[in-house]
């Protein structure tokens, strides 16, 4: 919430000193989607400008980290997705989406057209760490 503020005083005060360029207000656009979560919007904004040389380094990085950021939440909040929402979500067209998703480790049916995410391997060892920690106590109680 903070940087949502700082960045509506930065934009309050570039319109206030005529600095506003095509390039600004497709970044403000890019915020804009963002903060309604209007992800397809989102990459729409990045594709549908002609960055400037400078600032293409810093577009993809943003597509990057967002992308990230969202298969991260998605892989929290979701069991299964459909390929149409998930393709949304990551601004790809279903046939590519389905791939990238598959590289993360989700699997996919294709009959459903379901992704479903990959079961975590990491709490299972977790788990059977615990139980080899449970087995320990008992002995050394035992004895």
């Amino acid at each position: 919430m903070i940087r949502s503020n700082s960045a509506r005083y930065l934009r309050k005060r570039i319109l206030a000193a005529s600095r506003r360029t095509d390039q600004i207000d497709a970044a403000w656009r890019i915020c804009t989607t963002l903060w309604e979560r209007q992800f397809s919007n989102f990459y729409q904004a990045l594709d549908g400008f002609q960055w400037s040389n400078l600032a293409v380094p810093l577009v993809v990085s943003i597509r990057e980290t967002i992308r990230k950021r969202l298969l991260d939440l998605i892989r929290k909040a979701y069991t299964t997705i459909h390929k149409t929402d998930a393709a949304k979500y990551f601004g790809m067209p279903e046939d590519e989406v389905v791939p990238a998703l598959m590289n993360e480790g989700w699997e996919y049916n294709g009959e459903s057209g379901i992704l479903a995410a990959s079961k975590s391997g990491k709490r299972r060892a977790d788990l059977d760490q615990f139980s080899k920690l449970a087995d320990v106590l008992l002995q050394l109680e035992n004895h």
